[in-house]
């Protein structure tokens, strides 16, 4: 615009509203594209922490969850699912079990992609379970619903944790590890939240 070069950016990582955590702006068109690459290959890792409450699940349009296991007691434990949109306004996400499916939701998942959460227990305090959750592509509130279907839904979250109160969502998004377009060396940035 007026004989300036005008510079195209793009979100690469962007988090909700309720979250903090870390955020990256690609400030060019060719590393815009570049991370976007990046994802789909699966080289662009997103990290976060969470305080979890070790409860049952009470939220409606649930599946039962697949795995019959105090996941807690595991050091370590995966998630994967299909996703639908659900509620007044599509505000929340349900996840469709990979196995099992009904003939409806057979329907539903045809020619979706499948997005799995890695899972780390970091420390348990009580009901307090603190958790690292690794994710390579990312769904809307993808951890925090696999989280709340684990029956390890997230302290104070408004969506996927019915009995909270109006304080801070105890999910970070806090760290980021990717190829950088210019160096093509793997790099991390990493912010303690807790």
């Amino acid at each position: 615009v007026n004989g300036k070069k005008q510079i195209e950016y793009g979100l690469i990582h962007r988090i909700d509203t309720v979250t903090q955590g870390l955020v990256l702006i690609a400030t060019t068109q060719e590393s815009y594209n570049f991370f976007i690459e990046q994802q789909k290959n699966n080289n662009f890792t997103k990290y976060y922490t969470a305080i979890c409450e070790n409860k049952k699940n009470l939220l409606q349009g649930f599946p039962p969850f697949v795995q019959n296991v105090d996941l807690v007691s595991k050091k370590s434990f995966s998630i994967s699912s299909y996703f639908r949109y659900y509620g007044q306004g599509r505000k929340e996400v349900r996840p469709i079990p990979v196995e099992n499916q009904n003939k409806t939701q057979q329907k539903k998942v045809e020619g979706s992609k499948i997005y799995t959460t890695n899972v780390k227990i970091v420390a348990i305090n009580n009901q307090n379970v603190q958790v690292e959750c690794q994710i390579t592509n990312g769904f809307k509130h993808q951890v925090r619903s696999h989280l709340a279907w684990a029956n390890l839904p997230i302290q104070n979250d408004p969506l996927y944790n019915p009995q909270t109160n109006n304080l801070q969502i105890q999910f970070f998004a806090s760290k980021l590890e990717f190829i950088h377009p210019i160096t093509n060396k793997k790099i991390t940035f990493q912010k303690d939240f807790l």
